[in-house]
């Protein structure tokens, strides 16, 4: 009788031991992290401005992101009492310090790095230049000047009158 008690509490341990080991898990923790920065704005301070040009055939007017004034030889510049100063197109960037950003330009119509001025003639074109790089700037104290100069390209036989057009600027951080 003895063996036989023996026997059955035996395997009363044994099925207990094997569901205790059954109910045995496991856990891990970890943490959920985030860090907020300000977003990147861009304010336009002054317009690309070429002036008023005389022309004697198609030729070019060049200002830099530096604003260096180059036109071609078939082109004159010229002062009146009306005309604007001639300027690269002044930028503010502001977002958080020492974080990278891109640059891309492109006119009304989306194509990328020109804008297209529309007047009394046929439309001309501005191969815009970037002061900066396309990608890779960095955010110094949080705030950058941008100066986008361009290359106007005018027609030989361009008809006389005001032109106008626009163009945008998109920063981004990388």
């Amino acid at each position: 009788m003895k063996a036989i008690k023996f026997f059955a509490v035996a395997i009363l341990f044994s099925g207990v031991s094997v569901i205790s080991s059954a109910q045995v898990t496991n856990n891990a923790t970890t943490k959920a992290n985030v860090t907020i920065i300000k977003p990147i704005t861009i304010e336009s301070n002054q317009n690309l401005e070429f002036g008023t040009i005389a022309v004697n055939g198609a030729g070019t007017v060049e200002i830099t992101a530096a604003g260096v004034v180059t036109p071609s030889t078939n082109i004159s510049l010229l002062t009146t009492a009306t005309s604007a100063t001639r300027q690269a197109a002044k930028f503010t960037i502001t977002g958080e310090p020492t974080y990278k950003y891109s640059i891309a330009l492109a006119d009304q119509d989306g194509t990328a790095n020109v804008a297209k001025l529309t007047g009394a003639g046929e439309p001309m074109i501005v191969n815009l230049i970037n002061g900066k790089e396309a990608s890779a700037n960095v955010l110094a104290a949080g705030n950058n000047e941008l100066f986008i100069g361009g290359t106007l390209n005018v027609a030989s036989g361009q008809l006389s009158g005001a032109y106008t057009g626009t163009f945008k600027v998109t920063v981004a951080y990388e």
